[in-house]
């Protein structure tokens, strides 16, 4: 019994050390400019943008009505959103197509509609 508690003690030692060592998010661009109401989904979190906010891989920023929000890539790609849309922000791909996928954001309009 006690070289089973042993075996599982150590075990729970190493997986959390293996937790311990995984690498903090990179950022990969930052909020250059912010107007209005614009939201950052990313690491699980939800908020307000705003300026100098690190951008991290996989973010997804959100403007409303009211918002619009420039975005600077560390390759230099510049992402401009205007009112109502949406990007998820993936670094690894080249700027044109991060372009490409700015779409229309889903945000409601009014109570209780969504677009």
């Amino acid at each position: 019994m006690r070289k089973f508690i042993f075996l599982l003690s150590l075990s729970a030692f190493f997986t959390a050390i293996s937790f311990a060592q995984t690498p903090a998010p990179e950022a990969v661009g930052v909020v250059t400019r912010v107007e209005g109401l614009v939201t950052v989904s990313q690491n699980n979190t939800l908020g307000n943008a705003f300026k100098d906010e690190m951008i991290l891989q996989n973010a997804r920023v959100v403007t409303t009505a009211n918002g619009s929000t420039t975005i600077r890539l560390k390759n230099g790609c510049v992402i401009d959103l205007k009112p109502n849309q949406a990007v998820t922000v993936d670094f690894r791909r080249e700027c044109k197509a991060i372009l490409a996928a700015i779409q229309p954001s889903t945000v409601a309009r009014g109570f209780g509609s969504a677009v």
